[in-house]
This record gives C-alpha cells, structure tokens and sequence, in this order.
C-alpha cells in the first residue's frame, strides 16, 4: 500500500500527478490509436504494432534527454515543458480524421512520446528523491501513479 502521508509533500504530490496525468494519456492514446489503425485504417495487428514505434522511441530518447536536461534547467522546467508538449499533442490529435496521413500521424506521436519522456525520468527522481525513509513491503512509490492511470485508461 501507498502511505498516503507522502502526498503531504508538494513535490511528491506534483510529480505523481504528472506521471500519472502522462501515462493515463499516452495509454488511452495507445489503445485508441491501435483501433484507428486496425479498424479505420485497415491495418493488420503487426502493421499496427510497427506504425507505433514513433512513440515508443519518442518516449525513449526522451526520457534519457529529460534527465539531462533537469540537471542542466531543473526538474520543474523539464517536467512543465513535457507536460505542454503534451498539452498540444492531445490538441492536435483532436484534429485527426480518416483522411489523415500516417506522417501527421507520426509527427503526433513524436510529440506526445516526446511529453511523455520529459515527464517520466525527472517526475519519477523526485518521487524517489521525496520518499526518505525505506517502505519495505510496500509498491514502490514511483509506479503507483502510471500503473493505476495505464489500469484505468485502458478500461472499458
């Protein structure tokens, strides 16, 4: 169990929603651009699973740079930008019709995997950061947020 004393911690009470703001997002993004896909596209399972891969290296290199650049900027910076990022993404997703290309469809993806990357690394270091004393036989602070925005994200 989480302790909720933690979120008396601003910092901790910020990262966590933004991690769980990110990945509740990207995974609802997921799922519904693979029934895009699959259902308005026309594409099989695996031509799907591969027109994905934008994202998922998106949100790779992004995670690796967002780390960096909170060293260099600052946590708060790094995870605000992730977050616009994200922001514009959802908006311009929104636009989206049958008729779009898979290269708009791709420069989507690029941004939102980027929000995502920058979101992730740097939020889930301050969520370690605030939690000092060790929690045995408990889930690690850091994946409550994303695993209960994937669980409900992705439900019926």
């Amino acid at each position: 169990m989480l302790d909720v004393g933690l979120f008396r911690n601003l910092r901790f009470t910020a990262a966590s929603g933004s991690v769980t703001i990110a990945f509740f997002g990207i995974t609802g993004f997921s799922f519904l651009i693979t029934q895009y896909f699959q259902f308005l596209k026309g594409y099989g399972p695996l031509s799907t699973g591969v027109r994905l891969l934008p994202v998922a290296f998106a949100v790779g290199i992004m995670s690796v740079l967002g780390t960096q650049f909170a060293v260099r900027f600052g946590t708060k910076q790094v995870v605000t930008a992730g977050l616009v990022f994200f922001a514009v993404f959802f908006a311009w997703v929104s636009t989206a019709d049958t008729a779009t290309s898979y290269l708009e469809i791709v420069g989507q993806m690029l941004l939102g995997g980027s929000g995502v990357g920058l979101v992730s690394a740097p939020a889930t270091e301050a969520i370690m950061g605030s939690c000092r004393r060790p929690r045995p036989a408990s889930a690690p602070p850091s994946t409550t947020p994303p695993d209960c925005s994937e669980a409900l994200s992705a439900s019926p």
